[in-house]
């Protein structure tokens, strides 16, 4: 008997399912004890909760046979062949990454830290953000989305009139630096949030972040929600001293690793808030993920071409 994709499907997730049951599984012994079930890296990171795996499996079922999904494949398991497993294998000369001379050219180095690939990094940010701004802007009736607004361009927004004074009022007290956090107020007045969402019937003002993250840890979207929140805390208490009782300011943070990973409490609660829920926010974050995905796979080809390219002027 010949199967149809329909049942190959089906039958690959009732097995995955019975799998992920075995591996989690303690082992009890005699005496009554009970040992936690030893679990691969990979195993562990794909049992997570709450961490957008349905999502995940979503998008890889779609993806078709290539040589960009099965570097996918082995990102997700942490296995992506950058010059430190390649050393591990004895499959490389030394562990260093061959753009910046890093000692350690791991997937996190690729992705989130090499200098050489700053400008691919930028290009990957400002792809999914401009996509979830873009939808948030669709959705929402009341909220109105300002991107990576300076402080001259806030007080050219035309608020209305019964808003109008106290908004202008606020703004001729802010400046530049206060767009920007404490250790980066010498540096680089550019990084600024990534938004400004303005609700004038509600008299609200919320501080957009996004971030595109590395998510291997446990802890991982806690701990960049956490840096972002201090980091625009300063501009928060700012914003509300200076618009004064009546308004409400809040930071609202979008954080979306590398692989596809997201929070799912915090992303439905932030979506929620612009309209965007149930089924469409379903599909809305499958069409995010498998953007996450291909830029994930853009910086392995950008990373590909810099080597390439130096080893012709070498």
């Amino acid at each position: 008997m010949e199967w149809d994709a329909k049942l190959k499907d089906s039958l690959t997730q009732v097995a995955a399912a019975q799998d992920a049951l075995r591996i989690r599984k303690p082992t009890r012994r005699k005496d009554g004890s009970v040992t936690p079930a030893p679990v691969s890296l990979c195993a562990e990171w794909l049992l997570r909760p709450n961490q957008g795996r349905n999502t995940l499996g979503e998008v890889l079922r779609k993806m078709k046979l290539s040589y960009s999904k099965r570097r996918t494949l082995q990102s997700l398991a942490g296995m992506y062949p950058g010059n430190a497993i390649l050393y591990k294998w004895k499959l490389a000369p030394s562990p260093a990454c061959t753009l910046c001379g890093s000692p350690a050219e791991t997937m996190a180095h690729i992705q989130c830290i090499c200098p050489a690939l700053k400008a691919a990094r930028i290009r990957a940010h400002h792809n999914l953000v401009e996509r979830l701004w873009k939808r948030l802007g669709q959705t929402s009736t009341r909220f109105v989305i300002y991107r990576e607004m300076t402080v001259e361009s806030l007080r050219g927004i035309e608020a209305p009139l019964d808003c109008r004074d106290e908004w202008q009022r606020a703004l001729d007290e802010l400046i530049d630096s206060d767009m920007a956090s404490q250790e980066e107020e010498a540096s680089d007045l550019r990084k600024r949030p990534d938004g400004i969402a303005l609700h004038w019937g509600r008299k609200t003002v919320l501080i957009l972040e996004f971030t595109r993250g590395y998510d291997w840890l446990a802890s991982w979207h806690q701990d960049i929600d956490r840096r972002k929140t201090e980091r625009y805390t300063p501009l928060l208490g700012k914003l509300s001293s200076c618009l004064g009782a009546g308004w409400t300011v809040e930071i609202v943070t979008f954080t979306l690793g590398v692989r596809g990973s997201y929070h799912e409490p915090t992303w439905q609660a932030a979506l929620d808030r612009f309209g965007l829920c149930g089924l469409e926010a379903t599909e809305f974050m499958t069409e995010l993920v498998t953007n996450c995905l291909a830029e994930l796979d853009e910086l392995y080809t950008v990373r590909s071409a810099a080597i390439k390219l130096k080893a012709g002027h070498g």
